[in-house]
């Protein structure tokens, strides 16, 4: 009897950790170059025979208790591109990721939307400051970008973008201002199959239908884990009471 309402319990607690992702995913639709997450999940009884972490078996004999998230894996699939027309935006086509300067260190990002900061450096929409190959890219005005990567102002090339590929992307993290962090896992190297495309962006690679759909799903999906866990408390609260009455 407990074992179902610990099932039910387990199926609720899945379905609210999909639901927050797919939310998240939703409310990033508008963001450039947003990379969509995905819930992955395994059984219990996955986890009671090879315990995570541990590597070694757990005793046999172990009850399948339903479900459990494994982890939130990111999408990095590229997103369409749009025609923007503004001179401050850069999107990237093929693989790759533009470098950038924040308080915690090197960051990545795939969102293009530049600007020029007070002191005329080239900065994202965050205020990430964009590196080139020398470092910080000071532009004071107006800039081209070629496919390549260099950038130009005043007709003399200032520097060129510095654009990281991952041999391992999904061990990146997620971080704040729309960008990611390596920890030295991920295999991070020179890109080579790209091409910059200055007036473009990026959009994020989120598909508001399926999003949508796979919400629809989840809420459904919690809503008859909840009903069995009631039931499963009803059945309970009458074998106690009805055992009490023996």
């Amino acid at each position: 009897m407990l074992r179902g309402i610990y099932t039910a319990a387990a199926g609720m607690n899945v379905e609210q950790a999909r639901t927050q992702v797919l939310a998240n995913n939703i409310a990033n639709l508008a963001t450039p170059g947003y990379r969509r997450d995905t819930v992955t999940f395994s059984s219990f009884l996955t986890h009671a025979l090879y315990r995570l972490g541990e590597g070694r078996p757990a005793p046999v004999g172990r009850h399948d208790l339903g479900a459990a998230v494994d982890r939130v894996a990111t999408d990095f699939t590229p997103g369409p591109l749009l025609n923007t027309r503004d001179a401050h935006h850069v999107a990237v086509a093929g693989e790759g990721f533009f470098a950038v300067e924040t308080a915690d260190g090197e960051a990545y990002t795939r969102d293009g939307t530049f600007g020029v900061d007070a002191e005329g450096y080239l900065a994202t929409a965050a205020g990430h400051r964009v590196l080139g190959e020398g470092g910080p890219i000071r532009v004071d005005g107006p800039f081209t970008v070629s496919a390549t990567g260099e950038v130009s102002a005043g007709g003399e090339v200032i520097d060129t973008l510095r654009i990281v590929a991952f041999d391992n992307p999904g061990a990146l993290t997620k971080t704040g201002g729309n960008t990611f962090t390596d920890s030295g896992d991920a295999g991070a190297r020179p890109a080579a199959g790209f091409r910059l495309m200055q007036g473009w962006l990026e959009q994020a690679n989120t598909d508001l239908a399926q999003e949508m759909t796979d919400l629809i799903a989840a809420a459904r999906s919690y809503q008859g884990a909840a009903r069995l866990l009631r039931a499963h408390d009803q059945l309970l609260g009458r074998l106690v009471n009805e055992v009490g009455k023996v």
